[in-house]
């Protein structure tokens, strides 16, 4: 069974654990192919919610530097 283990590291706070959740994620689903396919909905909301968040923070970040 697919573990979400993976996807919750690319929720992390630490940037360095995101950075590698990802990376191993992309060579997750370069490997897996369709067998990823019954886990599509959850994967996309994750990565989503994901992008939201963290592009929020850059966001903040942007602002503070400006």
């Amino acid at each position: 069974m697919f573990q979400f283990q993976l996807l919750k590291r690319v929720l992390d706070a630490n940037k360095r654990v995101q950075e590698a959740a990802c990376s191993a994620f992309a060579t997750l689903e370069e490997e897996a192919c369709t067998e990823l396919v019954p886990y599509l909905g959850f994967i996309l909301e994750t990565l989503v919610f994901a992008f939201s968040k963290y592009q929020v923070c850059k966001n903040l970040i942007l602002r503070n530097l400006a």
